[in-house]
């Protein structure tokens, strides 16, 4: 049971990570740092 919340646990961070990579990209080609601030305080909220 530890080893499988452990395996939840990372699944779940790299989910989070890649979302993050994601966004940070989309920001990049929009040009848009206001959106960029706003994904990254619903971000940490979700954390």
């Amino acid at each position: 049971m530890i080893i499988d919340e452990r395996v939840g646990k990372l699944e779940s961070m790299v989910k989070a990570l890649t979302r993050k990579m994601n966004e940070t990209i989309d920001v990049k080609k929009s040009g848009n740092p206001s959106f960029g601030r706003a994904s990254k305080k619903s971000t940490s909220v979700l954390r």
